[in-house]
């Protein structure tokens, strides 16, 4: 589906010249999870927003099966992550022919409000395929962070129910273990550091510490 927030705000700027300094306060996450290794496919920083995405080695951006998104808002800074999720959610029933969403679930993690939620279009109008979307946006003190993990999956009638053939128990195993590693990597290794953040991974110097976007090694092991 690939429809990153931050390409639909007018306010984003690509040209490098005017990229600033990089924040003090920034999001890290650790190693993608997954089997293939994974290869940096767009990053672009502006005045305002700036985005990362990774692929799967070996896919590319004209059909993608998979991909993580990690998007910064910094004109959006004190908003609601809740709240803006469902300002995304609005954005897919336009793209899908059957929507079904979860959430967003509010909590508290290092002392910044998340939100996690899941979007399941059953066909992406114009392709032969569904999506799902899972998400985590955090609320800082300087912006607002908003990671996705994007699958295409076989098209089905109704959004949340998967339609695979009896001999593609492989590919449902696959996908399901996908989403589970997903839901922890989010949980576990995508996080906030700065002046307002608590969070005792942000003084651990453990692997799951990585610069913010913009800035990360373009393929994961």
């Amino acid at each position: 589906m690939r429809i990153p927030f931050a390409l639909l705000l007018p306010t984003f700027l690509v040209a490098q010249a005017t990229v600033k300094s990089p924040q003090k306060e920034h999001i890290q996450f650790g190693v993608l999870p997954g089997s293939a290794p994974w290869t940096e496919v767009t990053n672009k920083r502006g005045a305002d927003a700036a985005i990362q995405e990774f692929i799967p080695r070996g896919q590319n951006l004209e059909d993608f099966r998979d991909m993580w998104t990690f998007q910064t808002f910094n004109s959006l800074k004190g908003k609601s992550p809740a709240e803006f999720i469902k300002v995304f959610f609005t954005r897919f029933p336009g793209a899908c022919e059957s929507v079904r969403v979860n959430g967003p679930k509010e909590q508290v993690e290092g002392g910044l409000q998340v939100a996690y939620a899941q979007i399941y279009c059953g066909r992406q109008k114009g392709k032969d395929y569904g999506v799902n979307i899972f998400i985590k946006a955090i609320a800082g003190k300087e912006a607002l962070y908003l990671v996705q993990r994007e699958f295409h999956i076989p098209p089905s009638e109704r959004g949340g129910v998967t339609s695979f053939s009896k001999d593609q128990m492989t590919e449902v195993l696959a996908l399901r273990k996908a989403q589970g590693e997903s839901n922890e990597f989010m949980v576990e290794q995508v996080f906030v550091c700065g002046p307002d953040s608590v969070d005792p991974r942000c003084t651990e110097g453990s692997a799951s510490s990585a610069p913010a976007p913009g800035l990360q090694a373009k393929e994961h092991p």
